[in-house]
């Protein structure tokens, strides 16, 4: 049995479809949390309202625009809107501060930054990969692995190459390996996706094994995307 040193273990969900109130089931069934950063005009497809307040109840909410733009490429007055109405929206569903926003397809430039951070987010985070133990600028924080990952990017097989041949054992699910690696050298771990695409691919049992091995071989501490970034800050690691 591995255990090693605490992880803070985090985890954040994009786009608030409803297959998301099973992700929260699933992580409940294993004590995690998650941060689910949610799209507000996903109508049909999307979480109800009363859903996100069922969320907010062991989860954090956050927000990921009205309407999903790409905010890189749309007129900056219309991505202020998108930013700050998200905002405003979830703060009423859920009765408190929505601390947190995501790039929508994780695209950004600076203008979009500095206008999430004067809509009062405290934190935002991208679609990198591979980031264990680095936070330098609170609104371009990288996750560290997608649960359904399109490609295996050129870091992640870097990781492989750099570590023993038992990774080889793990090519098909290198969350496994990668967590092993943060226990060795990282300070958290980071997963994330999207529940309609766990549904499509079918992970469900995937992840039901993911966070059983977690909970049963690493000491970890479960973090939303906010208590990530504030117990990194604390320990000023």
């Amino acid at each position: 049995m591995t255990r090693g040193k605490t992880i803070l273990f985090c985890t954040s969900w994009d786009d608030g479809y409803r297959q998301d109130a099973k992700i929260a089931g699933l992580l409940d069934r294993f004590n995690l949390k998650g941060t689910f950063f949610v799209t507000v005009n996903y109508g049909i497809k999307g979480l109800t309202r009363t859903e996100i307040r069922n969320l907010a109840t062991n989860h954090e909410i956050g927000s990921h625009t009205l309407n999903h733009p790409d905010l890189a490429k749309i007129p900056k007055d219309i991505a202020a809107y998108e930013i700050t109405q998200s905002k405003n929206s979830l703060e009423a569903m859920v009765d408190r501060e929505i601390e947190s926003f995501c790039y929508p397809f994780g695209r950004y430039n600076s203008s979009v930054v500095e206008i999430v951070k004067k809509a009062g987010y405290k934190f935002a985070r991208t679609t990198g990969r591979l980031n264990m133990n680095l936070i330098e600028n609170r609104y371009l924080i990288a996750p560290t692995f997608a649960v359904v990952p399109r490609l295996i990017s050129i870091q992640t097989m870097k990781a492989f190459l750099q570590s023993p041949l038992r990774a080889l054992l793990y090519v098909a699910k290198p969350e496994f390996e990668i967590i092993s690696r943060v226990n060795k050298k990282g300070i958290f771990f980071h997963l994330w996706g999207h529940s309609w695409d766990i549904e499509r691919c079918d992970y469900w049992g995937r992840l039901a094994s993911f966070f059983s091995y977690v909970s049963e071989n690493y000491k970890i501490r479960p973090v939303t995307f906010s208590e990530l970034v504030k117990k990194y800050t604390e320990d000023s690691y």
